[in-house]
């Protein structure tokens, strides 16, 4: 996980005070990206860009971002993964029609190259991941945000005054320099129909959510910040069969394929320079996905889960059953009534929005222990979405 944000200013300002406000937002968000802080202003374009790192694939100083292209024509911050980014790499070395000479091995730098290379939109298309990067062209004058498919990572954007701001996080954007969005009625109300505000609409007005699967365009070049509708580059449903030729024949077929393709996504998903563990709860999908993760492994995975005092509630002895059935390194924190209320304060500057799930407070608990042994976890969220629940 890291954290980005960024602006491009309508008029001028001061370069130092521009320093100090691009300095501001990007330290809000440190708590995403403890490893490493960039920030670069364009004061010709008057555009900034903030960067803190979570260092995940070549911790080294050859993944430092903000990151530029070998031709100077883009700069990139960049929050995610891109699994099949070595792939990507292979490829890009082969039509190349001269030998490319490689920094590091981060997957930001094949992300770069790879718009080099193709553009964005097929390089979108092209990428396995989890992701949400903002890419600036210095030759057209444009300013590009980009969303994974599922929307694994945040990206918000908007406009405060005359000035078009972004950032992976709220917290980010309210440290702009004057900002004074309100709180978006119609937002409040989507949340107290659903219990949290959904995509595009943001507690505050002016402001969206970059909606998974799509990307914008800022055209500065006229300096009127004309940003488009978000255009979509990827859906579900373009993955839907057109007919039933393409379905599977039988149980086992689909079986089989599904085993298939779990194995590949989490093998690259493990793919990382730092430790990687697993959240276990005992229920289907995530047990599914640390069996697989311990299948043909000699060391054991870091497992682990959270307990609570209550009884009633307490589901943790399910998730040791399969911590010993499997043989995982496991760990478990037992909350007490007190911890789980003492968190309940510090709620909105976490999430930034109001939102309603009962898996917040666990959620914050497990992260807090899971961190203390690795930097990456797997978890089964999202299963219930994919499978239609069990």
């Amino acid at each position: 996980m890291c954290g980005l944000t960024g602006f491009i200013l309508k008029n001028d300002r001061n370069s130092q005070f521009v320093e100090q406000i691009i300095s501001s937002m990007t330290k809000t968000l440190t708590h995403r990206g403890p490893d490493d802080y960039g920030i670069w202003v364009d004061k010709y374009n008057k555009v900034a860009l903030g960067h803190t790192r979570l260092s995940i694939q070549d911790i080294s100083k050859n993944g430092f971002q903000p990151m530029h292209s070998s031709s100077s024509r883009y700069s990139i911050i960049y929050n995610g993964e891109i699994y099949n980014h070595l792939e990507i790499r292979k490829t890009l070395e082969e039509i190349s029609s001269y030998e490319i000479s490689w920094n590091g091995h981060s997957d930001t730098e094949t992300l770069l190259m790879a718009i080099q290379t193709w553009g964005l939109k097929k390089t979108l298309c092209k990428l396995n991941g989890m992701f949400a990067f903002a890419l600036f062209d210095n030759y057209e004058k444009k300013l590009f945000l980009a969303r994974d498919s599922f929307g694994e990572k945040p990206l918000y954007y908007g406009v405060s005054g005359e000035d078009f701001i972004f950032g992976s996080e709220l917290k980010a954007l309210k440290e702009f320099d004057n900002f004074q969005n309100k709180v978006c009625k119609l937002a409040l109300c989507e949340y107290l129909t659903y219990g949290y505000i959904p995509a595009p609409m943001c507690i505050y007005e002016n402001i969206f959510k970059l909606k998974p699967g799509h990307f914008i365009e800022v055209d500065i070049s006229s300096n009127n910040f004309l940003f488009s509708e978000p255009e979509k580059y990827w859906g579900i449903t373009d993955l839907i069969p057109k007919n039933d030729d393409n379905f599977f024949k039988n149980d086992k077929d689909a079986i089989e394929s599904l085993d298939s393709v779990l194995k590949s996504a989490i093998t690259n998903q493990m793919i990382s320079d730092v430790p990687v563990g697993a959240f276990l709860s005992g229920g289907v999908d995530s047990s599914s996905i640390v069996a697989l993760m311990q299948e043909d492994r000699m060391d054991r995975v870091k497992t682990f889960t959270i307990g609570f005092d209550e009884r009633g509630y307490d589901e943790s002895k399910y998730a040791k059953q399969i911590a010993n059935h499997l043989n995982t390194d496991h760990n478990e924190f037992i909350v007490t009534a007190n911890q789980a209320q003492s968190i309940i304060p510090d709620l909105p500057m976490i999430f930034d929005e109001p939102f309603s799930d009962s898996s917040q407070i666990p959620t914050f608990f497990i992260s807090q222990v899971a961190r203390e042994k690795v930097t990456v976890s797997l978890s089964g969220d999202a299963g219930d979405e994919i499978f239609g629940g069990y």
